[in-house]
């Protein structure tokens, strides 16, 4: 996971400071290439026969998994490339929603995850609301599906809730906007703040 965190790759210093922090640092350098290798060694059991050491990759002193191996890096590239695409746009956004499915590392508590975790809900949330957008016009159903799931990744964001009663005012839904709002009203309750 702390790989998958930096595209560019970390040096053997940097990942022993987060992974081996109690360790000394002579032990945390030892101890970095071994578990590199046995990272390889389960990927590669785990993956196809070509890549069989390719998912770890260490050049110029830093390791790193291979790019292509990526959902995170995957979800990073599809949102820059739909904000630009123009007709692939809801192809590409619809990929992107498609792979944000629940928080990164999801169940996992790592001291440095945080950040990380915070970055990639920003991406999967703003590739919901602009493939929201880009529907309610013509397909305001699937916008308010599309709205709900989002909500259910991200139960704090006023914005998600704000489009999906957009999309229930097009869908002349009042009490579904009404539902939304008492939902919003309750999670925001949750943070002592009013929608």
């Amino acid at each position: 996971m702390f790989l998958a965190c930096h595209p560019d790759g970390v040096t053997t210093r940097e990942i022993g400071e987060y992974l081996e922090p109690d360790a000394r640092i002579s032990q945390a350098d030892q101890r970095v290439p071994t578990n590199a290798s046995n990272l390889r060694h389960v990927l590669g059991r785990a993956g196809t026969a070509e890549a069989k050491n390719a998912y770890v990759i260490k050049t110029a002193g830093r390791y790193r998994l291979d790019p292509t191996t990526v959902d995170v890096w995957a979800l990073r590239d599809l949102l820059r490339t739909a904000t630009i695409a123009g007709p692939r746009r809801r192809e590409l956004l619809t990929a992107a929603c498609d792979l944000y499915t629940a928080p990164l590392a999801d169940g996992q508590d790592y001291e440095w995850l945080q950040p990380h975790r915070e970055t990639v809900r920003r991406w999967g949330t703003e590739a919901h609301l602009l493939l929201a957008d880009d529907l309610l016009d013509t397909d305001p159903q699937a916008a308010s599906d599309l709205l709900v799931k989002a909500i259910d990744l991200d139960r704090y964001n006023e914005a998600l809730y704000t489009r999906a009663m957009r999309a229930r005012h097009a869908l002349g839904d009042a009490d579904g906007i009404r539902t939304l709002l008492r939902a919003l009203t309750k999670a925001l309750t949750d943070l002592d703040a009013e929608p």
